[in-house]
């Protein structure tokens, strides 16, 4: 399957919010009140025998976790307390989780954990071992969930923002993935020959991308933090320039943005010879 399949599998899920809503309602209910026979009789009735429902044996980073999947849906839900509760659409079913079960279908009760991963860059020598993971990228103090998928060579990130996310949300109650810039780019190389990468810097709360687009391309982006105010502007990240490269045999073009009146316009355009310039530049070292 393709990067780019992977990452919008499931970015059309609308259609399933009631549903699935209204399943895990059902099943917290049941859970409480009726035997584990029961509750997997009442999933099956809704789902017919296809759904695999995943109940975590302890809480991760203060969340309890169930997971509902079938073949259309991965739909995690977190709580925490009597007061916080949301779901989130995920790309794949973690790995972690799908070497505990046993059977495509069925309760499962499953003892796995979702590490909290506090690095300054995601590139190839710094590849979180758990294919989903807590991470804060938004600079809020809070983790996000974070689900890393591994393409031909690559890895794409895909971001939740579990604690504000839910308010964004055309769907009562359901976290979207983060699909605005910068977080629409977020990738890394797996193998050294592969220079794409994000870098965090907590201190300034900035984010840096360079991400590879085939053999003739890349851009590299630059993202920061900005503080909300008095007349309801939320916190938020946005992009303050990027600059994408192309290359066609020798000749190199550079198109160059900044965030111009809360717009990120094209500021500049460079068209060179490549192979000239880093001759030039070599010399001169």
């Amino acid at each position: 399957m393709a990067m780019d399949e992977m990452r919008y599998k499931n970015k059309n899920f609308n259609g399933w919010t009631i549903i699935v809503l209204t399943v895990f309602l059902a099943c917290q209910i049941m859970g409480c009140r009726h035997t584990q026979s029961n509750l997997s009789k009442g999933i099956s009735e809704f789902w017919g025998d296809s759904i695999a429902f995943y109940i975590f044996t302890k809480p991760q980073n203060g969340y309890k976790i169930s997971v509902a999947h079938n073949a259309n849906i991965t739909m995690l839900h977190f709580e925490r307390g009597d007061s916080f509760s949301c779901y989130c659409a995920i790309d794949l079913l973690p790995k972690s989780i799908r070497q505990s079960a046993i059977k495509e279908d069925g309760i499962f009760i499953v003892d796995v954990d979702i590490p909290v991963v506090k690095v300054d860059t995601l590139d190839n020598k710094h590849i979180p071992k758990s294919d989903i993971f807590f991470m804060d990228v938004n600079f809020d103090g809070k983790e996000d969930l974070v689900q890393a998928i591994r393409g031909n060579g690559w890895i794409d990130y895909t971001c939740y923002d579990l604690e504000n996310g839910i308010y964004e949300s055309l769907s009562p109650g359901i976290v979207p993935a983060m699909k605005d810039a910068p977080y629409d780019s977020f990738s890394s190389g797996i193998e050294p020959m592969q220079s794409g990468y994000v870098a965090f810097d907590y201190q300034k709360k900035e984010i840096f991308v360079h991400h590879g687009s085939g053999c003739c391309a890349f851009t590299d982006t630059w993202a920061k933090a900005f503080e909300g105010d008095s007349f309801g502007t939320s916190p938020c990240i946005k992009v303050v320039k990027k600059e994408c490269y192309t290359f066609d045999g020798d000749t190199e073009v550079v198109e160059t943005y900044a965030l111009r009146d809360d717009t990120l316009k094209m500021v500049g355009t460079v068209k060179r010879n490549y192979l000239q310039e880093n001759g030039k530049n070599e010399r001169q070292n």
